[in-house]
């Protein structure tokens, strides 16, 4: 069975397989990545497909205290761009505005949802 990849994965005939590569694997094999969304049948007819990057969306604190998802960036004044901004720099802006929960060992995706709602200047 031929199967065009869509997660990165690993097969133990063929090795390290990438989103995009075509690979010929056993039909019990195809059939299950094609279960779990890991890849998609290759049919005689089907058209090679072009991946495009995808650009990720720009999270915003507004200073009324909402989060904000935007698909451009934006340079209005009162928007601060979370997004942007590394770990560090979001511990020392929360730390200034009087939020000291941050826990130490949290990613950016956690200090932002302890943002979310909260009024940063």
């Amino acid at each position: 069975m031929k199967v065009c990849i869509r997660k990165t994965t690993y097969d133990s005939e063929t090795g390290a397989l990438n989103p995009g590569m075509v690979v010929d694997v056993s039909k019990s094999t195809g059939e299950r990545w094609v279960k779990y969304r890991i890849a998609d049948e290759v049919t005689p007819d089907a058209k090679p497909v072009e991946l495009k990057p995808v650009e990720p969306k720009q999270v915003y604190q507004t200073t009324e205290g909402l989060v904000e998802i935007l698909d451009e960036p934006t340079a209005e004044p009162g928007i601060i761009n979370l997004e942007s901004m590394t770990k560090g720099e979001i511990r020392a802006l929360a730390e200034k505005n009087g939020i000291t929960n941050l826990p130490i060992k949290a990613n950016k995706v956690e200090m932002l949802k302890r943002l979310s709602g909260v009024e940063l200047k």
